[in-house]
């Protein structure tokens, strides 16, 4: 079934991106070790969420669609207006 195809490649693309950006988190020295340990307690939780609402999400992603890069979530639910949702630690903080 294409759905659950579709469904299967999300969690793969979740579990690899984790895992590499845990592992960025951990290499890089201005991360705090507690803040890795977060991330890797944290993570398994989203991604199951994210999972449990597939029937509810769009997927955006860059134009590159580099299959390192972040992808962002839009649940809609009931509303009209979709909440985007982004793992945290893969963004790059910008300041104005």
């Amino acid at each position: 079934d294409y759905c659950n195809n579709l469904r299967t490649k999300l969690k793969e693309y979740l579990g690899d991106y984790c895992k590499n950006l845990r592992t960025k988190l951990k290499d890089d020295p201005n991360v705090p070790g507690p803040d890795v340990k977060a991330f890797t307690q944290a993570a398994p939780k989203f991604c199951k969420y994210l999972l449990s609402q597939y029937s509810e999400l769009d997927f955006f992603t860059s134009v590159s669609m580099d299959p390192d890069g972040a992808m962002a979530f839009a649940i809609y639910g009931e509303k009209v207006d979709p909440n985007f949702m982004y793992i945290k630690a893969g963004l790059l903080e910008e300041k104005c």
